[in-house]
């Protein structure tokens, strides 16, 4: 991941992006929460294994999770983040929003 980060000059940080799904046991589950109205979307993750130290609070992933809205695979957007929690402001007027559509991240949307 070092030579990553060096070719492209640092600028993508590969290394603290990727090194938690090397190094932590399990997977995200990734929880969506979406009010269509006011066109806000809540992320969230939550570590889910069987392998899990008492303390959890480090067992935080890069997440690129893909929405589609409507289920509009040709209008995918990806949400990004390294927090339990995000919330974002979309810009859509879809009523329902789908993640992960073509199944292409590794970890459990709910």
């Amino acid at each position: 991941l070092d030579s990553f980060d060096e070719y492209t000059n640092y600028t993508m940080d590969y290394k603290s992006k990727f090194m938690p799904w090397l190094t932590l046991s399990g997977f995200p589950i990734v929880t969506m929460d979406y009010k269509p109205e006011a066109g806000i979307l809540k992320v969230t993750q939550k570590p889910c294994s069987r392998y899990l130290p008492n303390n959890i609070d480090q067992y935080l992933w890069f997440v690129s999770l893909p929405i589609s809205p409507d289920g509009n695979l040709m209008s995918e957007e990806f949400i990004e983040f390294s927090t339990v929690e995000t919330q974002i402001v979309l810009n859509t007027q879809s009523e329902f929003l789908q993640g992960n559509a073509n199944h292409t991240s590794y970890f459990v949307v709910n």
